[in-house]
């Protein structure tokens, strides 16, 4: 057992969860972001037992199989923090490997009879699992009925006539329409890493910026005004994603945020940043006059969505 999140055990098997909880009630499923769909499941599963375990896998199903250029929508603590406000009392993380890939769904089905020992569990109603995906809602129904354990199957949620998905979201990002991802986590999108060292031209120009690395998924590249988390502090930012085309064709992306009212070093600390407003694509520029023309205009835009003045 681990203790990642201050409060949330994560155990590495199911049996181990098992054993170490006797959970009344399980949820199944991947949990990218814990959008309000993943929320919806964890307040059904409280209705149904006092100890309720999130069943889910690492890495990524998608990731290990190389499906697609799968980054994740949280880091694993936050993921975990989410998972914990949802309703979760512990998580079961399991390793998927190539082993667990191949698995029959009876197989899984009856590991989570037999190891875990809950007697209801929670999936929505597109849930899948084992080899080549065999196993769905209904015979996972089936299955567990026979060992006298009750499946609830929950509807796909919906936000504005849309399926709330992990890949809705990321479409959503990718086109830079932060309102419904925002919408479907039902919190901002925010990235975290740390800053690492960039060109320093940003500084050169007047507009000093941190070069944050993260393992998240990207947004859209673009101009964003955001809220920034730093040196125990909070600081409304202009955060770009691109490839600074004005200074090269060759340069690789970066994910840079210019901190409004900040003077220091923050190479190698902690970022959080708060996408709140998408504001422009990215631009390749005449000039460096130009550009900063630009970003001066950026940082005024900033200032006023986000009420700080001047």
């Amino acid at each position: 057992m681990q203790l990642i999140h201050p409060t949330l055990p994560v155990f590495d098997s199911l049996a181990e969860a098992g054993a170490r909880m006797r959970p009344d009630c399980a949820v199944v499923g991947n949990f990218d972001g814990v959008h309000i769909g993943h929320q919806a499941l964890f307040s059904e599963a409280r209705r149904h037992g006092r100890r309720v375990i999130a069943v889910t896998f690492r890495p990524h199903p998608a990731a290990f199989l190389k499906k697609y250029d799968h980054r994740p929508l949280l880091p694993e603590e936050h993921q975990l923090r989410k998972l914990a406000a949802s309703g979760a009392d512990a998580v079961a993380c399991l390793a998927f490997t190539e082993e667990l890939s191949r698995m029959e769904a009876a197989e899984f089905a009856h590991r989570l009879v037999s190891d875990l020992r809950a007697s209801h569990v929670v999936v929505g109603e597109d849930f899948r699992f084992g080899a080549q995906k065999g196993g769905d809602a209904a015979f996972l129904a089936g299955f567990l009925a026979a060992h006298a354990v009750r499946l609830h199957v929950l509807p796909t949620v919906t936000l504005d006539g849309m399926p709330v998905h992990s890949r809705a979201i990321r479409e959503a990002l990718k086109r830079g329409d932060l309102q419904t991802a925002r919408g479907m986590l039902g919190e901002p999108y925010t990235l975290y890493g740390r800053v690492e060292h960039g060109f320093g031209w940003g500084r050169q120009l007047g507009f000093p910026t941190a070069n944050l690395d993260t393992a998240q998924w990207i947004p859209a590249d673009g101009v964003y005004a955001a809220t920034a988390h730093a040196d125990g502090r909070t600081f409304p930012a202009a955060f770009s994603v691109g490839r600074r085309e004005t200074f090269g064709t060759r340069l690789p992306h970066s994910l840079e945020a210019h901190l409004i009212g900040y003077s220091g070093n923050l190479y190698g600390q902690e970022l959080v940043v708060v996408l709140e407003a998408f504001l422009r694509p990215q631009v390749r520029f005449s000039s460096r006059e130009e550009l900063v023309t630009h970003m001066q205009a950026d940082v005024e835009k900033v200032r006023t969505l986000l009420g700080c003045g001047t």
